[in-house]
């Protein structure tokens, strides 16, 4: 009974032909992002696009209207992959307090000792 009444609930988009055609063209041929194809379709019509980013995107994933996840930007892909370095948020060229000279003069360096504690 549930799931009739969703089924009668839920509101299908519905385009026209001139959208699906526009749709076909901007997301296949030209390999639109998204918020890039509903941008131009504003462009060309002049009217906002009757579906939002996400759900266009979803429609996309789904393979609803011939589209293919394939041809989008970045086709399918997953951001990160195995395997790979990582070298974001590394500090590359510091010194260690061993390697300066003077550390008796300088203010401000500390032993670890001196901060935790003897017994730590």
């Amino acid at each position: 009974m549930y799931y009739k009444k969703r089924k009668k609930n839920n509101k299908r988009c519905k385009f026209t032909e001139e959208q699906i055609n526009f749709m076909k063209i901007r997301l296949n041929k030209y390999r639109d992002s998204s918020r890039e194809f509903i941008y131009r379709y504003f462009l060309k019509f002049g009217i906002k696009f009757p579906v939002c980013v996400k759900t266009l995107y979803k429609l996309i994933c789904l393979g609803f209207y011939g589209f293919l996840k394939q041809n989008l930007r970045h086709r399918g892909k997953k951001y990160k992959t195995k395997g790979k370095f990582d070298n974001r948020g590394k500090l590359t060229d510091f010194k260690s307090i061993w390697d300066i000279e003077n550390k008796v003069s300088n203010v401000g360096w500390f032993e670890m000792d001196t901060v935790v504690g003897k017994d730590h």
